[in-house]
């Protein structure tokens, strides 16, 4: 078996040398280092409920393929259906939700595989034809104006226009005007329907900016050797090997040519205090039962391509701090992504495997989600209950 170590690819003058840094050494108080034990322990994070493991606050907050906290309004097309990364990202049997505290508006044609919530009072407007598989709620009013398929039951705290047939009971309030004539439900039930905000804005779970600030001095890059500036200032292809266990790095910033491949061998949590600055693709490969926890201090830009881990997106979790995640050109993110104070603006084509629990979401392209019911799971290697899907 190979001694556990980190492998970087520096560029010295015109060619490019493989460096193998440090092997584990022991721990300065007699144990086992977390990069000398495999997969090492879960990585655990402080929240409002105390000490928690990585996948149990991602399998909690992360429910939704999609959800804002601010209004969402689109373009463009709208998609959503599920995976299971456990089955190699094969479609799942749950259904992908999609949500926003706020209202919600898709000048494109939108396909929920899941549930859709919508808690403004502003409601749903759906300018093309349109699907919803499961259930949906409006804070508002719901307005198709091409024909729109509901499967379950809608609970809707205003009026409904449009040509528009739910499979279940359509929930109204008392005084609420409707199309009658355009509408085709089993049942309508005048019940004055109150609808919650889905996405948990108001009191963040994990605070990025605090764990990179305390990661910045307590951390194992010196059982490895690793130099915080290792990935600042790349122009050529680079690849990190991260064993088990706790890195920082000062930022990671690469040119146009300098695609960066980082394979994690165990449970990895790394923290980065600056900008990520990505001029070429990140692919994350994670070794079977390793994952990766990376929490991002400053923004987060990324030129195109694919970002993380489209095959294990539900073992690659993002914790942002910042307020801005920039995608200048069409992007395949693989990861299960957490910021609720950023606005991740997207310059083409949004493709994400895992999941979006943003403050706001912009996009000139379309938009596909997948989420990656491997999630709803995350938290069962630490003793935390699985999660169920949502209605």
């Amino acid at each position: 078996m190979r001694p556990v170590a980190l492998a970087v690819l520096l560029a010295v003058a015109a060619c490019n040398l493989r460096v193998e840094l440090l092997p584990c050494p022991p721990a300065a108080d007699g144990g086992i280092p977390a990069c000398a034990t495999g997969t090492g322990p879960p990585i655990r994070f402080r929240t409002s409920q105390g000490d928690e493991c990585t996948g149990a606050i991602a399998s909690r907050v992360a429910r939704y393929a999609l959800c804002a906290c601010d209004p969402l309004s689109l373009s463009v097309a709208l998609t959503s259906d599920a995976v299971d990364s456990r089955t190699v990202a094969t479609p799942a049997s749950h259904g992908s939700s999609v949500g926003t505290n706020g209202e919600l508006t898709v000048l494109g044609p939108l396909e929920v595989g899941g549930s859709l919530t919508a808690a403004g009072t502003g409601g749903v407007d759906l300018k093309q034809a349109s699907s919803v598989a499961q259930n949906l709620r409006s804070g508002g009013s719901l307005r198709a104006a091409q024909a729109l398929s509901i499967g379950g039951d809608a609970w809707v705290a205003g009026s409904v226009h449009g040509p528009i047939t739910v499979g279940g009971t359509l929930h109204l309030p008392s005084g609420a005007d409707t199309d009658d004539a355009t509408i085709n439900a089993s049942a309508i039930l005048r019940d004055s329907p109150r609808i919650d905000p889905p996405c948990g804005c108001d009191a963040p779970v994990v605070s990025a900016s605090a764990l990179v600030q305390q990661a910045a001095g307590a951390n194992d890059d010196g059982l490895i050797g690793l130099d915080r500036a290792a990935l600042n200032g790349l122009e050529d292809p680079d690849e990190l090997d991260l064993p088990a266990g706790s890195y920082y790095l000062s930022a990671i910033r690469t040119g146009p040519a300098a695609s960066l491949r980082l394979r994690i061998e165990g449970r990895v949590a790394l923290f980065v205090g600056g900008a990520v600055q990505l001029g070429a693709p990140l692919k994350v490969v994670v070794d079977p039962d390793a994952e990766l926890d990376f929490v991002v201090g400053g923004d987060l830009t990324f030129a195109g391509g694919t970002l993380g881990a489209l095959d294990a997106a539900a073992r690659v979790r993002m914790w942002l701090a910042s307020s801005r995640m920039q995608l200048t050109d069409t992007t395949s993110l693989g990861a299960i992504v957490y910021g609720p104070d950023t606005t991740v603006s997207a310059a083409g084509d949004l493709t994400v495997t895992g999941a979006l629990e943003v403050r706001a979401l912009t996009a000139q392209g379309a938009v596909t989600l997948h989420y990656d019911v491997a999630n709803l799971s995350a938290g069962t290697e630490c003793g935390a209950p699985a999660e169920l899907p949502l209605d």
